[in-house]
């Protein structure tokens, strides 16, 4: 019979006592691939595996998670609860907020007839920040009289960006809570996404 204490670090991890041949199994039963890891840069450059591990090898600690877990949106709120690994955990919804004077969001009035749409991604082209349909978008643009589009590609060109846009497109295939949609909000400017994950929630009603 294999013996495994369990000490209690604090609210968030414990650390196993135990053989090293036991840690090892523990490490690998408690490894996890994120869902559409295959799509993240981290992945593509090879600087991560797209996996998450609660228990550290080094530390012989596992996290055993906090009394009750936050998400941004209820679409997150809905994944974690029926993930197996929250099921039994209480899980909230607290919407990410904008900190604005008087907790006014400013308008903005654009030329109707001719619209400048702004894609806010630092890959647009990516699968999972919808591509296939950033690529159709450009194709159609070049000959539009009645649209033009720009990409923000790094932050350092962000207040060019949003001085010159009317409408932000979000086309992702999967996303939770884009912070660009807030940012979006607090300079007037509305915006088009898809109907996925947490963005449908974060649309303002005029």
């Amino acid at each position: 019979m294999t013996d495994i204490t369990i000490v209690k670090v604090n609210e968030a991890y414990a650390k196993l006592i135990c053989e090293k041949y036991i840690a090892k199994e523990l490490s690998e039963y408690f490894t996890f691939f994120v869902p559409g890891y295959k799509f993240t840069p981290e992945f593509k450059n090879k600087i991560w595996d797209g996996k998450i591990r609660l228990y550290d090898l080094r530390s012989n600690q596992i996290y055993i998670g906090l009394i009750t877990y936050i998400a941004p949106s209820e679409w997150l709120n809905q994944r974690a609860r029926k993930s197996k690994l929250l099921s039994k955990s209480k899980v909230i919804t607290i919407g990410n907020v904008l900190d604005l004077p008087n907790n006014e969001i400013s308008t903005r009035h654009f030329n109707k007839n001719f619209i400048k749409l702004g894609l806010a991604s630092m890959d647009p082209y990516s699968i999972i920040k919808g591509g296939s349909f950033v690529r159709k978008l450009e194709k159609y643009i070049i000959n539009s009289k009645l649209f033009s589009l720009s990409i923000m590609k790094n932050y350092e060109d962000k207040e060019h960006f949003w001085n010159s846009i009317d409408l932000l497109l979000v086309p992702s295939l999967v996303d939770n809570s884009p912070n660009v949609i807030h940012e979006a909000h607090a300079r007037g400017i509305p915006f088009v996404g898809s109907d996925v994950g947490g963005i449908p929630e974060m649309k303002i009603e005029p």
